[in-house]
């Protein structure tokens, strides 16, 4: 029996009660395009979003996320912060200075505030990062899952369950599944081999098989 839950993020995964763990591995069956070919796809390319679980690839390259890529929680509370600032001080800033120029004020004075250590900032523990190199653009969820929105590679593999419609679920790779967004090959290792075979966004070529 196999339960489909999600997390916060919209992620999908997908648990067998009788294991306990995420299921996984190569099929035949394509599952179903809950999104019915609207949601969580590529409009440009017909491309879907591949969602993988950060245990599935090496531990290395998933430091990048936290190296290189943006904290979208730290992000949100700054966002919350240049408002709270624009509400207090916006009436005089707009007298003051170009009405157009107030929220890069806003914004100078956070920076000014945060290099001095003047804010408090206290993460919750579940931050999302995104990363954004190389031609990839992935998300780090709160869950643990990877969701690719954007890469030079891609595969074919399983529809998602309907908490996230339309996206593939790059651990079970499936022939007759729909092209899905991947991670390249140096996203794993010996410990965590890549599952799928890996072609070229801008010419199909076969560049890796499992």
């Amino acid at each position: 029996m196999t339960k489909h839950s999600s997390s916060a993020d919209g992620l999908h995964w997908c648990y067998s009660l009788e294991k306990g763990s995420k299921m996984s591995g190569k099929t035949d069956y394509p599952g179903i395009d809950y999104g019915m070919g609207q949601t969580n796809v590529d409009k440009e390319t017909g491309i879907r979003y591949g969602v993988i679980s950060q245990n599935k690839v090496s531990s290395f390259a998933l430091d990048d996320f936290m190296t290189d890529g943006k904290d979208l929680s730290y992000q949100a509370w700054k966002d919350d912060v240049i408002a709270a600032i624009l509400s207090a001080l916006g009436d005089a800033l707009e007298d003051y200075t170009y009405k157009e120029m107030t929220h890069e004020i806003a914004e100078r004075i956070f920076d000014d505030l945060d290099d001095n250590d003047d804010l408090q900032y206290e993460s919750n523990g579940e931050s999302s990062y995104l990363l954004e190199e190389d031609g990839l653009t992935a998300q780090l969820c709160t869950d643990g899952d990877i969701m690719v929105l954007k890469s030079e590679f891609y595969t074919f593999a399983q529809f998602c369950s309907p908490c996230a419609p339309g996206a593939g679920y790059l651990a079970s790779p499936c022939e007759s599944g729909p092209k899905t967004y991947c991670l390249g090959e140096d996203w794993f290792d010996q410990y965590s081999p890549c599952p799928y075979p890996i072609y070229l966004v801008k010419t199909g070529e076969l560049v890796y098989s499992p």
